[in-house]
């Protein structure tokens, strides 16, 4: 496995074989500078991994989104080749897969508000247009982004929708 290819689609097949959400790339150069390969989430958390053949240093914009997240407290990490066949991907994904102290409405929507920004900057939109694309207002979708409310059930799904999230489990 030294393709970039190879591994990514390695990597989403673990996780699609542990029931994680899991969301990758198609055509980066639609998507934000930078931005993560792989976003996988599951009970146990949410990782945040690009993808490299060995000895590829991530660019300076990846480079800005890893430190970003990571001062976030979020898990992100540089995967190569070497990470699959060490076993260390596959650790990852169990303790995603794994069922934890069950997380209130308030913690899980909160999760999900910390990846809302991320992803939608991702694809390059303002708050402004990405409320229009799903039907509600910039201010409604600021105070989401912010965690001062939560999204009702259909603003969720459109939101999901529009970011191309299709295997949202509620």
């Amino acid at each position: 496995m030294t393709e970039r290819p190879e591994l990514q689609d390695a990597v989403v097949a673990r996780c699609k074989a542990r029931a994680l959400l899991c969301y990758h790339t198609y055509d980066s150069r639609r998507s934000q500078k930078g931005f993560f390969d792989i976003v996988a989430m599951g009970p146990g958390g949410i990782v945040l991994w690009e993808l490299k053949r060995e000895g590829e240093k991530p660019t300076k914009a990846q480079q800005e989104w890893l430190d970003a997240a990571g001062r976030l407290g979020l898990t992100v990490a540089v995967i190569r080749p070497s990470d699959l066949f060490s076993g260390y991907v596959d650790r990852e994904i169990a303790r995603l897969a794994a069922p934890q102290r069950r997380r209130t409405v308030t913690e899980r929507l909160r999760a999900l508000q910390a990846v809302l920004r991320t992803a939608r900057e991702a694809h390059g939109w303002t708050q402004d247009e990405f409320a229009k694309r799903v039907g509600t207002s910039q201010s409604h979708l600021s105070d989401i982004e912010r965690g001062v409310t939560f999204p009702q059930v259909d603003t969720l799904l459109r939101i999901a929708e529009e970011l191309g999230i299709h295997d949202l489990a509620i």
